[in-house]
């Protein structure tokens, strides 16, 4: 009775394990791309026509005032990209700025491996944008 019991045991223990481990290797082997596609953001088209419809279904706006409101909302988005761009090439003067005080403090030789270092840094943000469709979603704006 006791050996029955404990070859019971390990039966289920085996069973547990095997099931455990199939699950995790699904999820472990899983294509990655086919989990990436289902991550990509809708497109600023989608949203735009989404809020146009929860703005008639739910606030129950007319076509007027829904005509008004997306010319308020295309002339915010103007301004909001134009100082968005200004934004951004001040930042990179700033960051600019610094690498190249960073770059003022460190020999030759430091300074060629610093600027190796940046060169693999772009090339994997590179990858890693092409991978994740990102310069399609940019040019969307």
């Amino acid at each position: 009775m006791r050996r029955n019991t404990v070859l019971l045991w390990l039966l289920i223990v085996f069973v547990s394990g095997v099931a455990v481990g199939a699950a995790g290797g699904y999820r472990y082997f899983s294509p990655v791309n086919a989990v990436r596609e289902e991550r990509k953001p809708p497109s600023r088209e989608q949203l735009r026509m989404e809020y146009r419809a929860k703005l008639r279904e739910r606030v129950g706006v007319s076509e007027e005032q829904l005509t008004q409101i997306i010319a308020i909302l295309d002339e915010a988005r103007s301004v909001s990209d134009t100082k968005r761009k200004a934004f951004d090439a001040e930042m990179r003067e700033v960051q600019s700025q610094a690498r190249e005080r960073m770059r003022a403090l460190m020999t030759p030789e430091q300074r060629d491996r610093y600027d190796a270092w940046r060169e693999e840094r772009r090339r994997e943000r590179e990858k890693h944008d092409r991978d994740w469709g990102k310069k399609e979603n940019e040019k969307a704006r």
